[in-house]
């Protein structure tokens, strides 16, 4: 893969996760604390990131670096993930009201 192809794949892959968790590119930018210039660049494949500024992004976007860089064809892996990844919050904000409750009913016996 020549970079061009990779910088593309990247600035596509962030551009669709952003939007398919409903930010906007100045949203985006505020939570990798980037500009809303840069942010644009980059999804405009016009600019690479560094490695920080890398990390930010995916951490904005709650994903794994990793992730950012896989290609159109492994796509479902990231929905996949996302859905696992809320499946397991809620189940421990479930897991932990439970606990919560039983304690308080032990406590008060």
């Amino acid at each position: 893969m020549k970079s061009e192809q990779l910088l593309e794949l990247l600035a596509t892959n962030i551009r669709n996760a952003r939007k398919s968790q409903g930010l906007s590119q100045m949203e985006l930018a505020e939570r990798a604390e980037i500009s809303t210039g840069h942010m644009n660049d980059i999804e405009r494949s016009r600019r690479w990131l560094g490695a920080d500024t890398f990390v930010r992004l995916a951490s904005a976007l709650q994903l794994e670096p990793y992730q950012l860089l896989l290609p159109e064809t492994e796509q479902h892996l990231l929905s996949d993930y996302r859905k696992i990844t809320k499946l397991k919050q809620e189940l421990q904000g479930t897991l932990v009201k439970e606990i919560d409750s039983a304690f308080s009913g032990f406590l008060e016996k």
